[in-house]
């Protein structure tokens, strides 16, 4: 589903004729079941015959997404895992691992370091679109981080940070074993659903794991922005050894 606005509804007009006739069909290929129209003027017949469901509002274009979205995130297949959820360089990381791995102390940390915490304990985990998963804190435990030997901490007044209320999931760090490797790719592991790349972080005696988060985050960004450092290695050793 989604909202057509009156920028939108301008793109469509501005179209060649022929692109336009056939914006319908290929958004209905492409998986489009219904659209709701914020643009009074806007014509939906073309919109019904390619079979795509049509609907009014009087809402502005942004209350009606941000409506949709929330109905949204309601009606996603939920589900609440043990570890910590912390962002990162704006990357949603989750930590797991067994009791006593130090989740906690690791999240503690990362929050000394300048980050924020999503959730400690528990996290809700919620998967409204293809690949995308969300995650948060139940109310009762948000902002609140529990730490093996210092108890309950309130970071917003440590801090002066308050949790995000909610954060996608771009990286599952896991502590104390290591991950599968799939031939082809990097580690990944699915989360309730969602394939996400995976840091293991084994215990060791002086290094150190913050460091290491920080590391595979600013290499994620890289990644999402086209730069694959290990494929760019991979084909300078293949420049290397030919003859």
């Amino acid at each position: 589903m989604a909202v057509l606005h009156d920028a939108a509804a301008a793109w469509i007009a501005a179209l060649p004729d022929r692109d336009r006739a056939a914006l319908p069909r290929r958004l209905r290929r492409a998986g489009l079941a219904a659209l709701i129209f914020a643009v009074p003027a806007a014509d939906a017949a073309p919109w019904a015959r390619a079979g795509i469901a049509c609907y009014a509002t009087r809402t502005p274009a942004h209350r009606a997404a941000w409506a949709l979205r929330e109905a949204a995130l309601e009606l996603a297949p939920a589900a609440t895992l043990p570890g910590v959820l912390v962002r990162v360089f704006g990357l949603g990381v989750f930590i797991a691992g067994a009791a006593g791995a130090g989740k906690s102390r690791l999240a503690l940390e990362l929050v000394a370091r300048g980050h924020a915490l999503v959730a400690d304990d528990a996290v809700e985990l919620r998967s409204p679109a293809c690949g995308v998963l969300l995650g948060r804190a139940p109310g009762l435990l948000r902002g609140l981080l529990a730490v093996r030997g210092a108890g309950v901490l309130d970071l917003r007044r440590l801090f002066g940070r308050r949790a995000p209320a909610e954060q996608r999931v771009d990286l599952l760090v896991r502590l104390g074993r290591p991950a599968p490797v799939q031939p082809g790719a990097g580690p990944r592991a699915r989360v309730h659903g969602v394939v996400l790349p995976v840091l293991s972080l084994p215990r060791r005696l002086g290094h150190n794991p913050a460091l290491m988060i920080e590391a595979a985050c600013r290499d994620r960004w890289l990644q999402l922005h086209g730069h694959d450092t290990g494929a760019r290695f991979a084909r300078r050793q293949e420049r290397q050894l030919r003859p």
